[in-house]
């Protein structure tokens, strides 16, 4: 049921919920190739245009942190519910998702977007920077081949260095395709019965599903 193999009449799994409510903020209709054509068309809003249609909307930057705030909590679920094999030094769920379905990860790469999840989700920030863990990025709405590019030069922490060397380049729409693509591995390892998940049948029904009203 959280990956949406099967429904339950009962109960809603919070992935399928989280993923649908993603994928309806940034215009991903399930195109391998989704790019930001697909998300200037999210919602109908070229069919607004046309019509002038006046009803409010979202911003574009608020349509795309909602939509990356809702990947990352999916991505960090399926670390802690499906990757219960991946003994690694770094016990984070998200490095242990992409650790074991994002494999063109390199692990500094991987590290950095366990950081950025730190910050966005608990603040909305774009920096982190404690424990000595100094990580400042910078949201591209470009296109690219890989999701993250590390900086060139480590950041020291200094808020007034807003040297563009020093931040970690996040590109939204390569991000997005790989975080469905740990969806689509993750569900291909449930049909394929070699899927390893946590057994406590009713901790994961309190922790992440909702009993449909």
């Amino acid at each position: 049921m959280m990956l949406g193999i099967v429904t339950d009449e009962e109960r809603q799994s919070t992935m399928q919920i989280g993923l649908n409510s993603a994928r309806f903020l940034c215009g991903y209709t399930g195109r391998p190739d989704y790019s930001s054509i697909d998300f200037y068309n999210r919602q109908g809003s070229v069919e607004r245009i046309i019509c002038k249609c006046t009803a409010p909307s979202n911003t574009e930057e608020g349509d795309l942190f909602s939509s990356l705030l809702l990947y990352l909590a999916c991505l960090d679920q399926i670390g802690a519910v499906f990757c219960s094999d991946v003994v690694i030094g770094d016990s984070n769920n998200i490095v242990k998702a992409l650790t074991k379905y994002a494999i063109d990860l390199t692990a500094d790469e991987i590290t950095a977007l366990k950081y950025l999840r730190h910050s966005f989700a608990h603040n909305l920030g774009l920096a982190n920077h404690k424990n000595g863990n100094f990580h400042k990025f910078t949201i591209s709405y470009s296109d690219s081949d890989r999701p993250v590019v590390l900086c060139k030069q480590p950041w020291n922490g200094d808020f007034a260095n807003k040297d563009s060397d020093t931040s970690t380049m996040i590109y939204v729409f390569p991000l997005i395709r790989m975080v469905e693509q740990v969806v689509c591995k993750c569900q291909k390892d449930l049909i394929e019965r070699r899927l390893s998940c946590l057994e406590d049948t009713e901790m994961l029904k309190t922790l992440y599903t909702v009993v449909n009203s």
